[in-house]
């Protein structure tokens, strides 16, 4: 865990698939399952983009 971030994005987790492992899938868990947030590729400004 990251005390740092803020609490709406503690909550959030992420994993490279085997079949796409340049791509970034970032996801919360929800009752029953997951809510997949963004999928990103890994080349990209990760900070910036998840700062939107």
């Amino acid at each position: 865990m990251h005390p740092e971030l803020p609490a709406r994005l503690r909550a959030i987790r992420s994993f490279a698939d085997r079949g796409f492992p340049n791509h970034i899938i970032f996801y919360h868990k929800v009752h029953g399952g997951i809510e997949v947030l963004r999928v990103l590729h890994g080349a990209r400004d990760l900070r910036r983009d998840l700062k939107q």
